[in-house]
C-alpha cells in the first residue's frame, strides 16, 4: 500500500511553487515575446502586401502611359510620313510640268525655227525649180 506522508505533499507544493513561479517569469514573457514577433511578421506581411498591390497598380500606370506614348510616338511617325510622302508628290508634280513646260517651249521653238527653214526654202524652191526647169529644157526659164 502507498503510504501518504507529509513528503509527498512537500513535494506536490514545491511543484506547484516551481509551476507558478515559471509561468510568472518565463512561460508568459516567452509568449508574449512570441506574440509580439507574431503581430510584427503579420504585420510586416500586411505591409509587403500592400506595397506590392501599390507596385501593381504603379506598373499598370507606367504600361498605360508607356502604350499611349507609343500610340501616340506612331500616329505622329505616320503623319510625319504622310506629310514627306506628300511633299515628294508635290516636288514630282512641279517637276513634271515644269519638263512639260520646258517641253512646250522647246516643241514651240522647234515649230518656229521650221516655219522659218520652211519659208527660207520656199524662195529657194521656186528659184532651184526655175533652174532645175532651165537645164533639163536648156533654156533660161524667168
Amino acid at each position: 500500500m502507498i503510504d501518504l506522508n507529509i513528503t509527498l505533499l512537500v513535494q506536490w507544493a514545491i511543484f506547484i511553487f516551481v509551476m507558478i513561479f515559471l509561468n510568472q517569469f518565463l512561460f508568459k514573457p516567452v509568449l508574449r515575446v512570441i506574440d509580439a514577433r507574431k503581430e510584427k511578421v503579420e504585420g510586416t506581411l500586411e505591409s509587403a502586401a500592400e506595397i506590392e498591390e501599390r507596385a501593381k497598380q504603379h506598373r499598370a500606370t507606367y504600361e498605360s502611359r508607356l502604350a499611349q506614348a507609343r500610340e501616340k510616338t506612331l500616329s505622329e511617325s505616320a503623319a510625319i510620313r504622310e506629310q514627306a510622302l506628300q511633299k515628294a508628290r508635290e516636288q514630282m508634280d512641279r517637276a513634271r510640268n515644269e519638263a512639260m513646260q520646258l517641253v512646250e517651249e522647246v516643241r514651240q521653238r522647234i515649230e518656229a525655227e521650221y516655219e522659218k527653214v520652211r519659208a527660207e526654202m520656199a524662195g529657194d524652191i521656186e528659184q532651184l525649180a526655175r533652174q532645175i526647169s532651165g537645164k533639163i529644157l536648156e533654156r533660161e526659164i524667168s
